[in-house]
């Protein structure tokens, strides 16, 4: 629970389903900080997983005590429901409630194919179907890349915010355009080509900007050494993962993701609440959910490097004549149909039903 899109929006959605019913939060360690608010009312137990094994068989007892532990939880809170936050969680849940009258409902976090082994796919469509109650997806694009047999199972809520800035006013910019970008320093971000666009946003003489990166993760030392290796080390700063993001929401004008693949980004919702204006890559899947193009930001066309840095250079220039408030008042007014108000609404629907 000390950072992580998935945790943030595990925290929202309990703390919202908390109001009106029973909630228990199992987290697998206990050891690190708890980085999001959790209510009083909610309670929170720690089952004290084991994250150090290395052998194959230690992996696989880890594996069955990790069910056990699970089990043991959900038959003191007698539980009704048990959402797994995640691939893994909901697999260990569904296989832990086998006899019970409990049911499972599997909360994907991202796109089916994520999960690049085949055949830990397949063992996730098994317990899936034989296992669990409903399968919760975030976007109706990836209903499409599940087997059909599962098409009775779904349902498609999007998440919550985690911030909503709806009613919070950016900080007054005093000098060059803002630009941020927030997300794990991985691969699936596409902090390289990211960077290549910047680098092409000199070579086009647009200097009147400063990107700003907030994320840790594996490849940082590899990143900070990609932007020195190409000079844009005045041009890009990178802070790490912080609690506090609204700070930067309120201090930036255009959100830039160049991501390869997504679930459903929130960070462009909670940044367009606050009046931030996207530009993204239409990558599978999620941010066609957020952006009308043109209208409230830019949607480009993935892998068309060109259009974005075309796309880019325009949303510059329209913060620089002040032509952008029209973008983002629209991105905050589409932002709110992601509040948890609106969202717990479709939860409420399958709980209740």
């Amino acid at each position: 629970m000390s950072g992580g899109g998935a945790e943030r929006v595990a925290c929202v959605l309990a703390n919202k389903l908390s109001e009106t019913t029973s909630v228990s939060i199992y987290r697998g360690d206990s050891s690190e900080r708890t980085s999001f608010h959790i209510s009083e009312s909610i309670n929170l137990s720690d089952l004290h997983f084991n994250y150090n094994t290395n052998s194959f068989f230690d992996k696989a007892v880890e594996f069955l005590k990790r069910l056990k532990v699970v089990r043991e939880k959900i038959n003191v809170d007698n539980s009704d429901f048990v959402l797994g936050i995640k691939e893994d969680s909901s697999i260990r849940a569904a296989l832990a409630c086998i006899g019970k009258n409990t049911r499972v409902i599997a909360c994907e976090h991202n796109n089916y194919y994520a999960m690049k082994n085949i055949f830990k796919r397949l063992f996730r469509n098994f317990v899936y179907y034989f296992l669990t109650h409903r399968i919760v997806l975030l976007t109706d694009d990836d209903i499409k890349n599940y087997p059909r047999y599962l098409f009775n199972k779904i349902s498609v809520i999007s998440n919550p915010l985690g911030i909503n800035g709806y009613e919070i006013s950016r900080s007054e910019r005093k000098g060059n355009v803002r630009l941020l970008s927030v997300g794990r320093l991985t691969d699936q971000k596409g902090y390289y080509r990211m960077i290549d666009l910047i680098s092409d946003l000199i070579s086009s003489n647009v200097e009147t900007f400063h990107l700003t990166i907030v994320g840790d993760g594996a490849l940082r030392l590899d990143i900070e050494k990609y932007i020195s290796e190409k000079q844009l080390t005045n041009y890009i700063t990178i802070f790490p993962y912080t609690n506090d993001i609204s700070t930067f929401y309120c201090e930036s004008d255009i959100l830039v993701m160049t991501s390869l693949w997504e679930g459903l980004p929130m960070v462009l919702g909670e940044a367009m609440s606050f009046g931030v204006v996207p530009i993204a890559y239409d990558c599978p899947t999620g941010p066609s959910v957020f952006i009308n193009n043109k209208i409230n930001g830019f949607l480009v066309p993935d892998s068309d490097n060109k259009k974005f840095l075309q796309r880019l250079i325009e949303l510059i220039e329209m913060v620089n004549n002040e032509r952008i408030e029209s973008f983002s008042l629209n991105a905050r007014e589409s932002s709110q149909r992601f509040s948890v108000e609106n969202i717990i609404n479709k939860w409420n629907e399958i709980l209740l039903n």
